[in-house]
């Protein structure tokens, strides 16, 4: 392994860092969307435009940090900037990167070795606000004398498993403490209904076949969302789901009437953490509630794992709420550099987004 710091193209920074990467990346509790694994899968099926590269710090020898970055161009009122895009995995969850050195030093690091070749606007999406990688990327309006505009992402909910199942349920309305009795009643095997689940050496073929026939009767097929109706995220998928059964990280579970699959609710087991991925349920079968019953399963086999959080992913919705109130918000930052391409531009965006919230705050936008 090479011990000197700076940017490197993704397969010489993936020879560079070896298994020190995911090592680092476990031990600092980043996301698992940031392992290389994960954003190698997501490579693959998107192939996206542009050098995909990593800016890898070491001290005394020892990996401290792994930024992967994307160079390509994006037009801003028809002007085309260099853009280094922070987000290289498809699975925006919570922006972060693997780091045990201070975030913001070694971002700045990164964007000042990037400046080489030359960029105009750096971009990370779905940033926990109020996270360490948040509060790094608004300081490179100093390390970096960037203009930094912030956009609202996603409201995402989280469920902390702090009790035991039947403490959890406890806690719920009189009535939805009875519709998760009705499900578990209504979906025993005296129905000809069973649930199977799918882990470490799991057939994920079977799996995922059994996923698209769901996706394919879901509502999601009918406003065009369902895996099965893009190419792209099925070959993700079929890429994604043995990578995860490989890495111990898969947790999936699969309802089935006889022998023909109703819902499935997809999740990753990292460490403590537990990430929902995926749900869905045939539309035909909405009416005895499939895809709760999943969903209520998966949480109390993640209680039973001894995990700490059910975190629901993606934006708030009302099944979510039902579970939790507790959510993460999230921004979109964009770091205009302050030169003659991109400053003008991100001091306009930024004029833009201040008259746009105080607009929704009702506040004349002239103060």
């Amino acid at each position: 392994m090479e011990f000197k710091s700076g940017s490197a193209p993704w397969d010489e920074a993936l020879r560079r860092t070896g298994a020190a990467w995911p090592a680092l990346a476990s031990r600092v509790g980043a996301n698992p969307t940031a392992l290389p694994g994960w954003i190698g899968i997501s490579l693959a099926a998107l192939q996206p435009e542009g050098e995909v590269r990593a800016y890898l710090h070491f001290v005394d020898g020892a990996l401290q940090a792994v930024v992967p970055y994307r160079r390509t161009k994006r037009k801003f009122f028809g002007i085309p900037l260099r853009l280094l895009d922070l987000n290289v995995s498809v699975a925006r969850y919570h922006y972060d990167f693997a780091a045990q050195s201070p975030p913001a030093a070694t971002l700045a690091a990164c964007l000042a070795d990037a400046r080489g070749p030359g960029w105009d606007l750096a971009f990370a999406g779905n940033v926990v606000v109020g996270s360490p990688f948040h509060a790094a990327l608004l300081q490179m309006n100093e390390f970096q004398s960037c203009i930094v505009v912030r956009y609202p992402a996603e409201t995402s909910p989280y469920l902390p498993l702090e009790r035991s199942w039947e403490e959890l349920v406890s806690t719920k309305q009189k009535k939805f403490r009875y519709n998760i009795r009705r499900r578990a009643s209504d979906f025993s095997l005296q129905r000809g209904y069973v649930m199977s689940w799918f882990g470490e050496g799991a057939d994920t073929e079977r799996l995922l076949a059994h996923m698209l026939v769901i996706e394919r009767g879901s509502w999601k097929a009918r406003v065009g969302r369902a895996i099965s109706d893009s190419t792209t995220e099925t070959a993700y998928h079929r890429a994604l789901l043995p990578w995860l059964a490989r890495s111990g990280f898969l947790r999936a579970n699969v309802l089935y009437r006889r022998s023909d699959p109703v819902a499935y609710n997809l999740c990753c087991r990292y460490g403590a953490w537990c990430g929902q991925l995926k749900t869905s349920f045939l539309e035909s079968e909405a009416s005895g509630s499939p895809g709760a019953h999943v969903i209520d399963a998966a949480i109390q086999d993640a209680i039973g794992a001894d995990c700490t959080e059910f975190d629901f992913l993606g934006d708030a919705d009302s099944h979510k709420l039902a579970w939790s109130k507790a959510v993460r918000t999230h921004e979109d930052v964009f770091l205009f550099r302050k030169n003659a391409s991109a400053g003008p531009i991100g001091v306009l965006k930024a004029l833009m987004r201040l008259k746009a919230k105080r607009s929704k705050q009702g506040q004349p936008a002239s103060e």
